[in-house]
């Protein structure tokens, strides 16, 4: 039998993700529905998603009548909120209103993408994890099955410094000693997908996902190991960080750099069978090993 799945922002990092190992066949046979809030803007993505047999329509949070139609059809769902167009009080509104509109759908299982942190004292002051916290909060409140996955930093963020960490450099806005929980975004969606296929299990779970918990100088060296050459840490802490980050992303690694950094317990994943990736094999699987050309300019 097959399943329909609706996948929110199913072109960016944890949707497409999700849609990826919904289409490997972890759930079985499904029918993928993901929506992206501008479509004509993103016509590559779209193209490839529609060629692999994905269903891509307009959906967007803050109109919950272009994405109701949608989930009417579908058994489970991923949600995934963000923060930078609105705040964390819209960004809680926006997932909210998603939670209404799945429960009047009767939809079987919904698993929410939120961030690592949302449960710890204080996260309600830093809005790019209040809003996400109020959100999980609300599911913990409604009748209906959910599980909430936390993602730690996802090592795809660094894709935009690949110039200057193949020059030798990476750059994040902490101090030498925080640890930061990296994980690969192939392996949130390989958790969604394990959430999807036994609803029953993970009813009602909130897990971090992270493979590695390191300092960024440690991160530095996982990209050497993996490049070949020498990588350096820029620890970006003064008002740098806020025009070169910008404020949400410098607000909250503040808040981690006064609060002891990010925290993992591996337990709970072992628990589920849930194994992601080192950071070493994160960086290997998305293509940061140098190729021919990169290796023979770099120095002996």
């Amino acid at each position: 039998m097959t399943r329909d799945v609706f996948v929110v922002d199913g072109i960016r990092e944890q949707g497409a993700a999700v849609v990826d190992h919904l289409l490997s066949g972890a759930v079985g046979d499904v029918a993928v529905t993901a929506s992206t809030p501008h479509p004509y803007n993103a016509r590559r993505s779209v193209a490839s998603l529609r060629d692999r047999g994905v269903d891509v329509v307009r959906g967007d949070l803050d109109d919950p009548a272009s994405y109701r139609t949608h989930l009417a059809d579908a058994d489970a769902a991923f949600l995934v909120t963000a923060t930078g167009d609105g705040g964390a009080d819209t960004e809680a509104v926006r997932g909210r209103g998603f939670v209404d509109a799945a429960m009047d759908a009767g939809v079987d299982h919904l698993v929410y993408g939120s961030a690592m942190g949302t449960d710890r004292p204080g996260a309600d002051g830093i809005q790019a994890l209040s809003g996400k916290r109020r959100v999980e909060a609300y599911l913990r409140e409604v009748d209906l099955s959910y599980t909430v996955v936390r993602p730690g930093l996802l090592v795809q963020r660094f894709e935009r410094q690949r110039d200057a960490i193949a020059d030798g450099t990476v750059a994040w806005p902490v101090e030498p000693d925080t640890r930061l929980a990296v994980v690969d975004a192939d392996d949130v969606g390989s958790v969604v997908t394990s959430a999807m296929a036994d609803p029953g299990r993970f009813d009602g779970v909130h897990v971090d996902v992270a493979g590695d918990v390191l300092t960024l100088a440690e991160i530095a060296d996982g990209f050497a190991e993996v490049r070949g050459h020498h990588v350096t840490a820029e620890h970006v802490t003064d008002r740098r960080e806020r025009e070169r980050f910008g404020d949400l992303t410098a607000e909250r690694y503040a808040w981690f750099d006064a609060n002891g950094g990010h925290r993992l317990d591996p337990a709970p994943l072992a628990d589920l069978d849930l194994h992601p990736r080192s950071l070493y094999d994160a960086l290997q699987r998305t293509g940061w090993a140098p190729d021919t050309d990169e290796e023979e300019a770099l120095p002996n």
